[in-house]
């Protein structure tokens, strides 16, 4: 698989000047925690390829709500790294994502952690989006008190973008299909994710990826949560 990162040629790009200094910098320590996260995810079939699935939908639903394309780059920049703060946790606690949590909260990522690793190559609203991706919109559980309109826009697209992939791509035969996780998110409307991410999510129902549970014959999927 071709890294999102592309190698530098010296031959066709110069040693940088003072000016280029601190881009080369956070380019270099982007290039570093992208191989901490990937290598960590390819541990376990559920996390394997997590981020890059959960920035691709993220940039999605970006391009659909009018980002531009420098927004839509950072995001996708964010949503590589979301979760730092899983991989970057102590080896028992970084288990598999539990199959049955419908795209719950994995407990062992600590967003507060991710942000603060992620702060060394990301900018200030990149870095915030981090922290606040499993922030709730209704505000239950918050510690800080932001809710709803408050919260980050880009929190709120990386947190329904990687609560929607561990909902499809889980456990063996614990799976949702792209039908049932749509439901799921609007079980969530207003409540735990955000009612216009929600909404771009409904729209692009038909664009949305799918996952092993999609490509079973009908009579062996499992019946849609109760």
């Amino acid at each position: 698989m071709i890294d999102w990162f592309p190698t530098p040629n010296p031959n066709v790009h110069p040693l940088p000047g003072p000016a280029e200094a601190g881009g080369l910098a956070r380019w270099q320590a982007l290039i570093n925690l992208r191989h901490v996260a990937r290598s960590t995810e390819s541990a376990d079939r559920s996390t394997r390829g997590h981020s890059e699935r959960v920035a691709t939908l993220s940039v999605m639903i970006a391009s659909e709500a009018g980002w531009y394309a420098a927004d839509r780059h950072a995001l996708r920049e964010a949503a590589l790294l979301h979760d730092l703060g899983r991989v970057c946790s102590a080896p028992a606690e970084a288990g598999p994502h539990e199959p049955g949590a419908l795209g719950h909260d994995d407990p062992a990522n600590d967003p507060e952690l991710g942000a603060q690793i992620a702060s060394v190559a990301l900018e200030p609203r990149q870095v915030s989006w981090i922290r606040h991706h499993r922030a709730r919109w209704d505000g239950a559980g918050s510690t800080d008190g932001l809710k709803g309109p408050h919260l980050p826009d880009g929190a709120l697209i990386i947190g329904l973008s990687d609560a929607y992939d561990r909902m499809v791509v889980g456990a063996e035969g614990d799976e949702l299909t792209r039908a049932d996780a749509v439901v799921e998110c609007m079980r969530g409307y207003g409540k735990r994710f955000a009612p216009w991410v929600v909404d771009i999510v409904m729209d692009l129902a038909d664009d949305l990826p799918t996952g092993p549970a999609d490509e079973r014959p009908d009579v062996l999927r499992l019946a849609p949560a109760a």
